[in-house]
């Protein structure tokens, strides 16, 4: 099951468990020690069931499945998938089934179905006694996604001001904009890394206000701020204050016994209070010293100003200011850097354009089993350009034939 959906939880890239499918693990192995040209087999493994929960009709689940059949057949076709090969390309493939489907409440049959496919690049590599032994964890591969909108961004593009999956009011991703890098077979690749093709005209992404921003990052701030309540409310009080909050208290029962021992004995009386007074002043600078009654009354005041400044920013902002797109760059390390929010003005040297998903991109009155988007996240990000794997995926990915792969797009 994907975490895809889980706004917080676990991964930080948008694949999440679909680890089977995307493998990014870096190679620790060098090409000197790989076998290039070893012949390598195509292997494939394609479930073309579709969940129930979509409700599709046998005929639509039929086509569904054959659909990632003929998507298999065209990415085989490409050269670097065929003889010689110095590695096991594996491509597999199933419909997705997002977490919220499984809750008793969802009502998956009105949503697009979507898919999920993963093409990997298994090398071999010497082993102890020098012949080719198959590395199975050494591999480069890319992620195939269709019909999934959110496979439009990737994990560094949720990294908002250090607030991983920073959410509009309706739940959606605030996100980097991806930027043009190049085309391939005709469709943009964003980030030389993420290649979308669709037919559908709408955008994959639209602008977030300024309004929108600064209000999901205080909804941020005022979450962890309400966390970290709930944990100090949790914490033993601190003596000092407990002492000092007692004080009162202590001080009418002295009275009381001083009234009540001075009709007896005055002199005694007077030495009570003495030693009442003596040990109360005692006892508050015994605590305040073992570290109790700090001068910060409030632990969480930085928070709290925090979720000021920014809701002063807000306000300060004519409504023309508010409605126009949000621009991010990182503010400084100095520590009136921390009360910002990073807001910059458009097109701002090393800013970046905030954005989020747009809602109404799917066709929703066309079949659910229609293929209307189809994205292609590659994983060669920081290995060497002569890495094997990184060369080989990077062959894939320009000699796969997109234009037949779209044709696969109602």
């Amino acid at each position: 099951m994907s975490t895809q959906d889980k706004s917080v939880a676990g991964t930080t890239t948008l694949v999440g468990t679909a680890v089977l499918w995307l493998l990014l693990i870096a190679s620790g192995f060098a090409q000197s020690g790989s076998f290039e040209n070893k012949p390598g087999t195509w292997g494939q493994e394609i479930q073309p069931q579709v969940y129930s929960h979509y409700a599709l009709t046998a005929a639509e689940a039929k086509a569904f499945g054959q659909r990632m059949e003929t998507l298999a057949a065209v990415v085989r076709e490409a050269s670097v998938f065929n003889p010689p090969l110095g590695f096991q390309p594996r491509f597999r493939a199933r419909t997705w089934l997002p977490d919220e489907c499984s809750r008793p409440a969802a009502n998956c049959k009105q949503r697009v179905v979507p898919a999920q496919i993963g093409l990997t690049i298994y090398y071999f590599f010497k082993g102890q006694n020098g012949e080719a032994a198959w590395g199975g964890e050494n591999c480069t591969g890319a992620g195939i996604w269709v019909n999934d909108p959110r496979a439009t961004f990737n994990g560094t593009n949720y990294d908002v001001f250090g607030a991983p999956y920073l959410l509009l009011s309706d739940g959606r991703h605030i996100c980097f904009e991806p930027q043009k890098t190049a085309e391939v077979g005709g469709f943009p690749l964003y980030d030389d890394t993420l290649l979308i093709i669709t037919k559908n005209a709408r955008p994959y992404w639209v602008p977030v206000t300024r309004k929108q921003y600064l209000e999901a990052l205080i909804r941020f701030h005022e979450a962890e701020l309400a966390r970290n309540t709930e944990r100090l409310g949790k914490r033993a009080a601190d003596p000092y204050q407990a002492w000092l909050s007692k004080a009162d208290e202590r001080r009418e029962a002295l009275e009381q016994a001083y009234e009540r021992l001075k009709k007896i004995d005055p002199a005694k009386a007077e030495e009570l209070r003495r030693k009442g007074e003596q040990m109360e002043s005692q006892m508050a600078a015994s605590l305040k010293k073992s570290g109790g009654g700090s001068a910060d009354a409030d632990p969480l005041r930085f928070q709290r100003d925090i979720v000021t400044a920014l809701r002063r920013e807000l306000e300060a902002m004519k409504p023309a200011e508010q409605e126009s797109q949000a621009w991010y760059k990182r503010p400084g390390d100095k520590q009136e850097d921390l009360y910002r929010s990073g807001l910059a003005p458009a097109v701002t040297a090393q800013g970046r354009a905030l954005v989020t998903l747009n809602p109404d991109f799917l066709d929703h009155t066309r079949s659910r089993a229609d293929w209307q988007l189809i994205t292609v996240h590659f994983s060669w990000t920081g290995y060497s350009p002569e890495f094997i794997g990184a060369k080989r995926l990077r062959e894939a990915c320009h000699t796969i034939d997109w234009r037949r792969v779209a044709s696969l797009l109602d």
